[in-house]
């Protein structure tokens, strides 16, 4: 047994005030990384439309719905100086996602017609671009969706 059992009650309790302000410094840390927000995106032949084109820093929910009517689409979201129409490309006319200045942060994977899929990107302030980067064959030709003007202007700001 302790020499004083009485104080070994009074660290704990003294403890617990330490441990509750630890636990808010780590919390209101983690509220540091902005608002962000959410986003409904459309594709479809041909184009790529944001239901808005800035929000605040932070986690950012792409919710993306292929209208179609024919063919898949994806998004992919470039953080890049660039504009829209200016990106660099493949010879088939696809963006090269690999090229300098080009900053890919995430894609929402490929959807089919009538579908929808979402994804969140924790997205720092700057300029980006919306494209849908796949390349389409038909009848030996080959289509890219970016080239056909699948791609859109994105701004995120700093959270106040």
């Amino acid at each position: 047994t302790p020499a004083y059992p009485e104080r070994s009650h009074l660290v704990r309790f003294a403890l617990i005030p330490a441990l509750l302000a630890a636990t808010l410094l780590t919390l209101s840390a983690c509220g540091d990384e902005g608002k962000g927000g959410e986003v409904d995106v459309t594709l479809k032949e041909w184009s790529v439309e944001p239901s808005v084109d800035t929000l605040p820093d932070g986690p950012i929910t792409f919710n993306t719905n292929n209208e179609g009517p024919d063919e898949d689409h994806e998004l992919v979201i470039i953080k890049t100086d660039f504009a829209p129409t200016d990106l660099p490309t493949n010879d088939d006319g696809s963006v090269d996602e690999d090229a300098s200045g080009i900053d890919v942060k995430g894609t929402v994977r490929e959807i089919e017609p009538g579908d929808d899929n979402s994804g969140v990107y924790t997205l720092d302030p700057g300029k980006y671009v919306l494209i849908s980067n796949l390349v389409h064959e038909k009848d030996g030709q080959k289509t890219a969706d970016y080239a056909q003007g699948m791609y859109a202007a994105f701004t995120v700001t700093k959270s106040e």
